[in-house]
């Protein structure tokens, strides 16, 4: 059962590339980058996010684009204009 912090994903790294357009093979880079910063751990198909707020930040994440449902929770970051998206921060990795 999922907490704040972690959460069973049923989807392996290929169907999320073919669910979000990447590559396997970016879906596992960028993964492990997140691994190796210390953002994520993961096992098998359980995530748990030990930074929120990186997480936001990499994604460039924007909580306005939620609506009302934001109300009530813990802030996380304004965009910054010049945050790269997940899919680019990664991509080197």
């Amino acid at each position: 059962m999922p907490d704040g912090n972690n959460f069973t994903l049923p989807m392996t790294q290929e169907q999320i590339a073919d669910a979000t357009g990447l590559t396997s093979v970016h879906v596992n880079r960028t993964l492990q980058g997140l691994r190796a910063d210390g953002v994520i751990k993961s096992n098998n198909r359980s995530i748990i996010v030990d930074d929120w707020q990186r997480l936001a930040e990499t994604g460039d994440f924007d909580p306005a684009y939620l609506g009302p449902v934001a109300r009530g929770r813990p802030h996380l970051p304004p965009r910054r204009a010049h945050a790269a998206p997940l899919t680019m921060a990664y991509a080197n990795h």
